[in-house]
């Protein structure tokens, strides 16, 4: 097993993350504009907080993954 799954020390750490992941699926439906919510939602949190971490991962894998959408499109600092 993985260090950081047995180390509950960062229990909090990734339940923040996780929810974070949870309202970002939760808010996907159709007609829903990823890209200004994760914006919005960046320029809100600490940068480095679990929930910003979250984001950021999630708008780094659309960039790779879907370019021509969302290339350069995302703003990561806070």
């Amino acid at each position: 097993m993985p260090d950081e799954y047995s180390d509950n020390s960062k229990f909090y750490h990734w339940m923040d993350y996780a929810c974070e992941l949870d309202d970002l699926l939760n808010q996907s439906v159709e007609g829903f504009n990823m890209g200004s919510y994760i914006n919005t939602r960046l320029a809100k949190l600490v940068k480095d907080t679990p929930q910003h971490n979250a984001l950021t991962d999630v708008a780094s894998t659309l960039e790779e993954t879907l370019p021509t959408e969302y290339k350069g499109l995302f703003v990561y600092h806070s």
